[in-house]
């Protein structure tokens, strides 16, 4: 018997990836994830695949993991799409590996005696701009998530969606989000009669790109809109949003 179960496997054509969740029996709370990309890379034939465990997730009592993995074709879009931090820790996690590959390659070659001595003369390293005080607070905004220690809120809005015929009545039932995010985002959907009115919108929608790529709604109108919003110490980057429309008619 197996000792990996297949919950659910997915083509998600909007992102360009796999999405397989599974659990794998017999290792709770002593699996690795790079030894978890081994076994579900072995388990559906997905040599040359890019592999990525976005959750491994322990059940209390029960020797078992679920897990999440996400599959590209291209490592380059991967990294776009993935949350950053997932990359590093993979990568943290594979170095080990490699220094010891190194260290049994490398009865490098002694350093040359006759080694070119360094100019005395040479020009002083310039000082790295990103040292400059006056771009502390600008590192700190793009890194944490704050200004001066304080959460700041973090949004972006787009208003008077009309899809060619502002006359139409359309309804929008969901919004596919190609997005990047250290965590949680409030998704909002909206609608308005005219470009001079204002827009009443439904939501908070909660969002996470790691365990989702679009929320579901009901909202009504001649114009539409979205905005994505947070108010919590992460970092996101939104790549492409796709709203789900059926037009209803003039009245």
């Amino acid at each position: 018997m197996s000792m990996i179960e297949t919950l659910s496997d997915e083509n998600n054509s909007f992102l360009s990836r796999r999405e397989i969740i599974c659990d794998i029996r017999g290792l709770g709370g002593k699996l690795k994830k790079l030894e978890a990309v081994e076994m579900i890379t072995k388990e559906f034939k997905l040599d040359g695949k890019i592999v990525i465990p976005i959750k491994l997730q322990n059940h209390t009592g029960q020797p078992k993991i679920t897990g999440t993995f996400y599959i590209y074709d291209d490592e380059k879009l991967a990294r776009e799409h993935v949350n950053p931090i997932i990359f590093a820790r993979l990568d943290k996690a594979k170095t080990p590996k490699e220094e010891k590959k190194d260290d049994k390659t490398t009865d490098a070659e002694p350093a040359k005696a006759d080694a070119e001595p360094a100019k005395a003369d040479a020009e002083p390293a310039k000082a790295d701009v990103s040292a400059d005080k006056s771009n502390t607070k600008l590192q700190l905004l793009d890194t944490e998530g704050q200004f001066d220690t304080v959460n700041y809120t973090s949004y972006i809005e787009r208003t008077g969606l009309h899809y060619d015929d502002p006359k139409l009545l359309k309804l929008c039932t969901g919004v596919s989000l190609n997005m990047e995010s250290t965590g949680d985002v409030n998704v909002y959907v909206g609608s308005h009669d005219s470009t001079e009115s204002s827009v009443t919108w439904e939501g908070p929608f909660v969002f996470n790109p790691d365990t989702g790529h679009k929320i579901d709604c009901l909202v009504t109108g001649r114009y539409l809109a979205l905005k994505i919003e947070s108010t919590d110490k992460i970092i996101w980057k939104l790549h492409a949003y796709e709203m789900k429309i059926t037009t209803l008619g003039t009245n």
